[in-house]
């Protein structure tokens, strides 16, 4: 039971790394274009 949980505390982990590399990719390749946009607009945020 407990190294299920592990599992799922690992894999969980591992997604948010995985996208925060993605985001800070995509604001690396825009020159921070991107996120320029999305400080307009709370609800493109949110929805993001």
């Amino acid at each position: 039971m407990i190294i299920e949980t592990l599992k799922h505390a690992l894999m969980i982990t591992g997604f948010v790394f995985v996208m925060m590399l993605v985001i800070e990719y995509i604001n690396v390749q825009t020159k921070g274009s991107w996120q320029n946009s999305l400080k307009k607009s709370r609800w493109i945020q949110y929805g993001l």
